[in-house]
């Protein structure tokens, strides 16, 4: 054999190897609403644990949860959810259990967050919260929006011209506000009053859809005055127009608590703690919470935020309307069973 064929065959040989050892690269895959984490971090993560995140997006919460039942929960590492599924999920037996042993950074949660589900410490991490009320365009409607009865029985003005969200939990929860219900204490003459309600304002809705700023250019078009929005969104279109401005109605409004949690059937579950430990570096969860435009659930992040950030009422409310607030919890299985057959009936 003469020394080039020697050559040509050592060249394939490691070509071979380094094929072999770029498809033995982990990748793990997330289930997140998009723009929800920072693409610095995911780069950085990449680099330093030599991994690839791939990150599947969901536009409703709906969305999310019909996606894990049709794939059985198969090929999703992480998967972020909200505080009213997540019972939900566990009772499924959907979720990992994570070992905070491996994952310091979990000491710098707010206790006072994860308290309210002591019962999932082990399987969900709070990451995120926030309010859900109002955003709207402050240069075209008549006059200033404080209250839900103003998009439940809107002025002539804002016919055709609101957006509320397709979330059938979001939807039906301020239709209880509104109606002067508590979104967890739920009767069946509070759901009542609640589809009235829903059903009355059908006729002046632009949009049910998702209340996320990449999808919600209603507010910037002009097509749509006012929308059921999230706190953080609001102020990301309040960045491309400062005309939109955003409102805890005078009813009240919802907190809302995103989890990151390990799903059961992953199978790279110490990467995925790796990946969530990493997130909640102070630093990190500092840099996130400032690119989402969100309050971290991490309290020692705090320290790296500036004064401007920590003191915006959109991010962190004042005590008063903190007390008009509530943390929306899952219903129980009769509850859920009205609620779907308002909410379809309204689609229809």
């Amino acid at each position: 054999m003469d020394f080039s064929r020697i050559l040509v065959l050592i060249c394939c040989c490691l070509f071979s190897q380094l094929l072999t050892a770029n498809s033995k690269t982990n990748t793990l895959t997330i289930f997140n609403w998009s723009g929800n984490v920072d693409p610095a971090l995911v780069k950085a993560f990449e680099k330093q644990y030599s991994v690839k995140i791939h990150e599947i997006y969901f536009n409703a919460n709906e969305d999310r949860d019909h996606y894990l039942v049709e794939n059985g929960i198969e090929g999703i590492d992480i998967c972020i959810v909200d505080n009213y599924k997540i019972d939900a999920y566990f009772k499924r037996d959907w979720l990992a259990k994570i070992n905070p042993a491996k994952m310091p950074e979990l000491k710098h949660i707010d206790p006072q967050l994860a308290n309210n589900y002591s019962h999932l410490k082990d399987y969900a991490i709070p990451y995120m919260w926030g309010t859900m009320g109002l955003a709207y365009r402050s240069d075209l409607v008549k006059e200033p929006i404080k209250s839900w009865q103003q998009i439940f029985e809107p002025d002539s003005s804002l016919h055709g011209k609101i957006v509320m969200s397709s979330d059938s939990f979001e939807l039906i929860g301020v239709a209880l506000k509104a109606a002067g219900y508590s979104m967890n204490n739920i009767s069946s003459e509070g759901l009542r009053k609640a589809k009235q309600l829903l059903e009355k304002q059908k006729q002046f809705i632009h949009e049910y859809g998702s209340t996320g700023s990449n999808e919600d250019v209603h507010l910037l078009s002009g097509d749509a005055l006012v929308a059921q929005a999230y706190s953080g969104d609001a102020l990301i279109l309040q960045e491309k127009n400062s005309n939109i401005k955003y409102v805890i109605p005078e009813e009240g409004g919802t907190i809302w608590l995103d989890f990151l949690v390990v799903l059961k059937k992953s199978k790279y579950k110490k990467l995925a703690q790796d990946f969530i430990n990493f997130l909640n570096k102070p630093e990190h969860a500092a840099q996130n919470s400032n690119f989402i435009s969100f309050a971290t659930a991490n309290l020692a992040a705090r320290q790296h935020l500036d004064n401007e950030f920590l003191q915006d009422p959109i991010i962190f409310p004042d005590s008063e309307t903190m007390s008009r607030l509530e943390l929306q919890s899952y219903p129980t299985p009769k509850i859920l069973r009205q609620i779907n057959m308002i909410y379809h009936q309204l689609m229809r």
